[in-house]
This record gives C-alpha cells, sequence and structure tokens, in this order.
C-alpha cells in the first residue's frame, strides 16, 4: 500500500504554527505518512481488512465516510488528521487510530449513515448541540452545547451523543481545527434539576473515552458558564474519567462570561454567551453535515 502523497500543504501562517506546534514540516508530513502506511499494512488495520496473525478483525468504516479514498484505503488527509493530534508521533498517531476503530467496533450505534442523520437533526433543531461558524480568538473551532435547551422526552441521551459525534467529524475534516485544536463551551442556563437527574454516567464515559482517548483531535479548553449549583454531582461524576491533562483545561466560570469573551471577538458570539450577534440557533449545522456526507 502506497501513500497518495498529494500537495497537502497548508496556508503560510497555518504551516508555521503547525511547525512550531505540532513539528509539522513538508518532510516530516511525507516521512511520517509513509511509516503511518506501513503500520497499517503490516497490522492490515484498514478498512474491511483482518490481520494473518488472528488480530483485528470486521475492520470499521468511520462515520466520515468521505474521509476515504475509493479503494476503500484511509486517504493521506485522514491519516493527517491523527498526526496532527499526535504532533506527527507516527507511535502515538498509529495508537489514536486503533482506538478510534475500537471505539466505533463497542459503540456502532454511533457510526450514522445519512438516513440516520435526518432522525436526529431534531437534536440540532432545538440548539443542544452545535458550534460556531466563526473562530475564537485563537483560531480554534468551537464546539457549543446548551444542555438548558434539552428535554429528556424528546432528545434520548443516545441522540445526543449522536449529534456531537458527528458535530466533531464535520469540524476536524477542517485542516485549520486540525492544526489549531477545539475548545467546547457548554452554557448551562436554564438547566434543571430534572434534566441533571436524567442524566447518565455512561454517557460521560463514553464522551471522556471518545475526546480523550479516541478523537484525532486536539482539545484545547472546555468552559463551563451559567452553571446552577447542582450542577456540582454530574461534575464530580464527570472529574475521575478524566485525564490531569485535560482536568486542567476545565475552566468553571459561573456567571464570569467575562473570562469567555476575553477568547472571542464579541461578534462572533451569540446573544446567550454575551455576544452581539444574535441568538444561537443549530439548525443550520443539521444542514451542513447531511450535505457533507451527500458528497
Amino acid at each position: 500500500m502506497t501513500a497518495d502523497l498529494g500537495d497537502h500543504s497548508l496556508p503560510p501562517d497555518l504551516a508555521e504554527v503547525a511547525r512550531r506546534e505540532l513539528n509539522e514540516t513538508p518532510a516530516a508530513r511525507t516521512e511520517c505518512l509513509i511509516q503511518f502506511r506501513r503500520r497499517l499494512t503490516r497490522n492490515a488495520l484498514c478498512y474491511g481488512t483482518c490481520s494473518d496473525d488472528g488480530g483485528e478483525e470486521d475492520g470499521y468504516y468511520s462515520a466520515e465516510s468521505s474521509a476515504s479514498s475509493e479503494e476503500g484505503v484511509p486517504d493521506d488527509r485522514f491519516l493527517l488528521r491523527f498526526l496532527r493530534s499526535k504532533k506527527f508521533d507516527v507511535q502515538r498517531s498509529y495508537a489514536m487510530y486503533k482506538n478510534y476503530h475500537q471505539f466505533f467496533r463497542d459503540h456502532p450505534e454511533l457510526s450514522l449513515g445519512l438516513d440516520d442523520i435526518e432522525k436526529i437533526r431534531h437534536v440540532w433543531d432545538a440548539g443542544v448541540v452545535g458550534g460556531l461558524k466563526e473562530r475564537d480568538a485563537h483560531g480554534r473551532g468551537v464546539l457549543l452545547t446548551f444542555p438548558g435547551r434539552w428535554d429528556p422526552a424528546l432528545h434520548s441521551l443516545e441522540d445526543v451523543l449522536r449529534a456531537l459525534v458527528l458535530q466533531l467529524e464535520f469540524m476536524i475534516a477542517s485542516e485549520e481545527t486540525q492544526v489549531r485544536g477545539f475548545v467546547l463551551v457548554a452554557d448551562f442556563t436554564d438547566f434543571s434539576l430534572y434534566q441533571m437527574r436524567s442524566l447518565k454516567p455512561w454517557y460521560f464515559q463514553t464522551m471522556s473515552t471518545l475526546m480523550q482517548n479516541a478523537f484525532p483531535a486536539r482539545f484545547k479548553g472546555v468552559y463551563i458558564i451559567n452553571q446552577p449549583w447542582y450542577m456540582s454531582v454530574p461534575l464530580s461524576i464527570i472529574r475521575p474519567f478524566l485525564s490531569e491533562k485535560i482536568k486542567t483545561r476545565v475552566n468553571i466560570l459561573g456567571r464570569d462570561v467575562r473570562t469567555l469573551r476575553s477568547h472571542f471577538k464579541t461578534d462572533t458570539l451569540p446573544r446567550e454567551l454575551g455576544g452581539s450577534c444574535g441568538v444561537y440557533e443549530g439548525r443550520s449545522w443539521a444542514e451542513l453535515i447531511v450535505q457533507a456526507h451527500s458528497q
């Protein structure tokens, strides 16, 4: 198996960030892709194959269906997600690749097709999950969630998790997000005791496993705002699942939207987060994700 080794050069400003923070240079990119593919070939972990030594079976085809070449083999752009997430350390990138596939084998309900997206678009339509179209002041992608808009009777936790996974897959397709990373902003305005009691430990465990060990992204920060006092209960459930590194990146801000605004331009934030660009609505994200999966 040979790498397609096309032109994967980045814009000059982004290339400098990638060089400084991720050890990415044209030479390193080419060499690491070749080494990565050698590992895939040797261990037969490509889609739909199994190893001669009784290793991995039933190779998983990613929810990001466009991330592989016509032959069903992962293309360079897909592999670069893993390399960038681990600063071009091939061994760690390969481990993340295996974790990614194992995660979806363990959670087949999160591997969704176009028809499935239509079935869960109600989560985006309600504004429970989404993102900002603009980046933060550091150029990072912004994943949003408004738990107070979650109606457990209408939106199952499974559907919320499916929407989050698809949102992540859609956003990580951007090379700028691969290089600069993600932040998560969770606004708990109007989050009720009823909603808190409807949360389940498995939800937090699944999300923490995906975001820390199995998804090829750089998670740079979590900002929790407007949380009620009883949020201390689910936060205490989440904490044991978090690595020490991630714990240092969790910012519990309460009503302090000034700290949040310091990372954004005011005109890029919705009114709910102290910005000036209008009330947030997530409906358009469903359309964008459907379009991406239709291509």
